[in-house]
């Protein structure tokens, strides 16, 4: 609760749909890690899906954002781009969203997601988002 309040407090001059972009991508990051057996993991990847737009709302570069709050290793490490499995699930949430098929498939090829319930998977992460937004 505490990133949700943060994030949408950091929105008051931005469009709304980037709340709702970062926090379904914080869900989507979340509900994967359940299904890579990253159940552990889950609460970071939920963190890294809503920092993963921080430089957008802020309006300055992720790695100077990076070098003023400090977060967990593998979050800071896949929101700068280096490859670890926080960035795996990052990339495979971000082409999902973006339609970006060819990559997206490229991504969950070596993985244990299964490609007919990612739609489900995605819905789910949408409907928790419109949930937490109208409370």
């Amino acid at each position: 609760w505490v990133s949700i309040i943060s994030i949408t407090s950091l929105s008051d001059d931005k469009p709304d749909e980037l709340t709702r972009l970062a926090l379904t991508r914080a869900k989507f990051c979340e509900i994967i890690a359940g299904v890579l057996n990253l159940e552990r993991e889950a609460q970071n990847l939920f963190l890294l899906g809503i920092f993963s737009l921080l430089d957008v709302f802020v309006g300055r570069p992720m790695d100077e954002l990076l070098e003023d709050i400090s977060l967990n290793e593998n979050i800071e490490k896949a929101l700068v781009g280096e490859n670890n499995s926080y960035r795996k699930v990052l990339d495979i949430v971000v082409s999902y969203e973006k339609g970006n098929w060819e990559t997206f498939y490229t991504l969950i090829q070596d993985s244990e997601l299964d490609n007919a319930n990612i739609p489900d998977l995605y819905f789910n992460a949408l409907e928790w988002t419109q949930e937490s937004l109208s409370i």
